[in-house]
């Protein structure tokens, strides 16, 4: 073998190798992108959430306020979006973001959406009312303080 055929020989398994690396790098790459852009997405729904959470709770306080009237078409569209909500967010957590830690991946904003899906669940538990129950709950005098409040009829003025 010449020189010359034993340096190309050389370039080309440099060249080679160079390939392999530039495949490996574009499918690394293209797994970051589509993590860059499923963190972008996580953002998005987690926003969601709090507007949607937002709603719900001027909702409920324009009610407890009589600012408006209840009606129960409103609340039912407010909970239907508690409810896609929270099946769109199910998915992404046991579907891509499962794949990203299965890869080794971080995601931004991970911690975010686990909280808040923990928060609709909760939530579901009591068909999206838990904001009302807990609204309710807190302006309510228990009846042991009622009691200590109450003048005994045997002191009331004659």
């Amino acid at each position: 073998m010449t020189f010359f055929e034993t340096a190309r020989r050389a370039v080309s398994q440099q060249m080679m190798a160079s390939h392999a690396e530039i495949e490996a790098w574009k499918v690394d790459h293209e797994r970051a992108m589509l993590v860059f852009d499923f963190q972008e997405l996580v953002t998005s729904v987690t926003h969601q959430f709090d507007t949607i959470d937002g709603l719900n709770r001027q909702l409920t306080d324009d009610i407890i306020n009589r600012k408006q009237p209840y009606l129960e078409a409103f609340d039912e569209g407010v909970k239907d979006l508690c409810r896609e909500w929270l099946t769109l967010a199910r998915d992404m957590r046991d579907s891509v973001l499962a794949w990203c830690k299965s890869q080794g991946h971080e995601v931004d904003g991970e911690r975010e959406l686990l909280d808040r899906i923990a928060q609709a669940e909760n939530s579901e538990a009591n068909d999206f009312d838990l904001y009302a129950k807990q609204r309710i709950a807190s302006i309510q005098l228990p009846i042991d303080k009622i009691q200590e409040m109450q003048i005994p009829l045997a002191l009331w003025p004659d």
